[in-house]
């Protein structure tokens, strides 16, 4: 869905250079994208603001919402790659090697 909504919206620019690049970007990316969200289902930001925006030809609503959408988008890819205040699901938590201690002679 993610890869339709992008290179549909980039068609509507009719300018092949914009095309080329959102198609280029999107297949790089295609294997991260979908496993981020399957990993992280609801901490996608959705396109239906940005699509009711442009069904109603409203350019300075769409271009607030395509931008509202980039930098929530920025803000949580941050975040899964830094790790804050994310974890994956279902990881097995690293267990704390056993500890040697010197055995004392008496």
């Amino acid at each position: 869905m993610n890869h339709d909504f992008h290179g549909r919206l980039a068609q509507t620019t009719k300018n092949d250079r914009i095309v080329d690049l959102v198609d280029s970007l999107l297949l790089a990316c295609a294997r991260l994208d979908y496993m981020l969200m399957d990993l992280y289902p609801t901490k996608w930001i959705d396109h239906s603001e940005i699509l009711s925006s442009l069904k109603a030809h409203d350019r300075g609503a769409a271009r607030q919402a395509m931008s509202r959408h980039i930098q929530l988008t920025q803000e949580q890819m941050s975040k899964i790659f830094s790790g804050e205040g994310l974890s994956l699901p279902n990881t097995p938590q690293k267990e704390e090697p056993p500890r040697v201690t010197a055995l004392s002679e008496n």
